[in-house]
C-alpha cells in the first residue's frame, strides 16, 4: 500500500480486494446460466487479455475496449474451471496435454528470442494455467510429497524474492535475461529449493507459523 514492498506483495493486496468484490459477483456466479457463463468469461478474455496484449504489442484500440486488470476475470475462470467445465473437457487429457506443450514450447520461444512477454494477462499464461487444472483435476492422483509440501507453498511465494534479489544485487545476475533457456530453469529450481528450506527454517519460529506462514 506505501510502495516500499517488494513488487510481489501484489498478490496480497490482489486478495483483499477479490474478497472484497465476492459478495458482488455471487449473485451472478450461482444463478448464471451455462451460456450467461460462457458469454461472460468470453467478454472478459477478449477486454481483460486479448486486446491489452495486443496492445502492448501496437495493435493501437481505444482504452474504453480494455479492462487493464484480469484478475476478477481469472478468479471467475478457476471457479468455472473447478465446478462447471464440461466433463468433455476436464477429461480429454491428450488435448490438455496438447495445449500445455503448445503454450510451453511457445513460452519457451518467446523467453529465448527475448520478446516481451505480458504476464499474468497474456492469452498463454491463461490458456496454461487453465490446461495444467484441468490436466491435474482429471488424474485426480494423490501425491504424498505434493501433500507434504503444501504448508510450504505460501512460505515459498513470500520469501522466493530475497534470492532473487541476492543474485542481482550481489552477484550481478539477471535470472530473467540469462540465455540460453535451460539456464533460466536452473535459477528457477535453486530458488525454489533456497525458498522451500528457508520455509523450513522460518515455521521452526512459532509466532511466523502461527500468524505469518
Amino acid at each position: 500500500m506505501t510502495g516500499h514492498s517488494w513488487a510481489h506483495m501484489w498478490y496480497l493486496y490482489m486478495l483483499i480486494g477479490l474478497y472484497l468484490i465476492t459478495p458482488i459477483i455471487k449473485p451472478f456466479v450461482t444463478k448464471a446460466s451455462d451460456k450467461d457463463w460462457i458469454a461472460a468469461l468470453v467478454l472478459m478474455f477478449v477486454m481483460s487479455s486479448l486486446f491489452p496484449t495486443m496492445n502492448a504489442m501496437g495493435a493501437g484500440l481505444t482504452s474504453w475496449m480494455i479492462i487493464s486488470t484480469p484478475y476478477i476475470f481469472i478468479y471467475m475462470l478457476g471457479y468455472w474451471l473447478c465446478w462447471k467445465a464440461p466433463q468433455r473437457i476436464v477429461g480429454n487429457r491428450f488435448a490438455l496435454t496438447g495445449v500445455i506443450l503448445l503454450c510451453l514450447t511457445i513460452i519457451v520461444a518467446k523467453c529465448y528470442y527475448g520478446f516481451n512477454y505480458y504476464g499474468y494477462a497474456d492469452p498463454v499464461t491463461i490458456c496454461l494455467a487453465a490446461a495444467l487444472f484441468l490436466l491435474f483435476r482429471s488424474l485426480n492422483v494423490n501425491w504424498n510429497l505434493a501433500n507434504r509440501l503444501a504448508p510450504y507453498c505460501f512460505g515459498i511465494y513470500l520469501i522466493h524474492p530475497v534470492f532473487i534479489n541476492f543474485t542481482y544485487k550481489f552477484l550481478n545476475i539477471d535470472e530473467g535475461l540469462v540465455v540460453p533457456i535451460h539456464h533460466f530453469f536452473i535459477f528457477f529450481l535453486l530458488f525454489t529449493l533456497l525458498s522451500l528450506c528457508g520455509t523450513c527454517i522460518l515455521m521452526k519460529i512459532p509466532f511466523m507459523k502461527k500468524h505469518v506462514l
